[in-house]
């Protein structure tokens, strides 16, 4: 089997991080129709969806537990509001690290939720 080796860097997010390196071996060898950063941002965006899967299996439902929907829609419907659960832890994880960084007279600013 033929392979093609990708080798990319994300820069990192700050002062005093660092860049990470990464290779991506793909069966898709012509490097025109897939471009390396082209495969790099889908493979990062399928770690995403593995990690919200992830989430959603172990540490909001249970290992255990089925969705109660009786319907197509009904499980959609589930699914889509446990996503909506993720999306939302996110985006307080994102505005506490900001607040965190954020000084204010000397004193850190403080992240309210609603």
């Amino acid at each position: 089997m033929r392979v093609r080796e990708l080798a990319y860097q994300l820069c990192g997010g700050g002062a005093g991080s660092q860049d990470t390196h990464y290779r991506l071996v793909t069966d898709l060898l012509d490097a025109e129709r897939f471009p390396t950063a082209e495969l790099a941002a889908l493979y990062c965006q399928r770690w995403e969806n593995e990690l919200a899967f992830n989430e959603i299996k172990t540490h909001q439902r249970g290992a255990r537990v089925i969705l109660a929907g009786k319907t197509p829609d009904g499980v959609r419907q589930q699914i889509w509001a446990h996503l909506s659960v993720i999306l939302r832890k996110r985006w307080a994880v994102r505005i506490v690290r900001v607040a965190a960084r954020v000084r204010v007279q000397g004193h850190a600013a403080l992240a309210r939720f609603s």
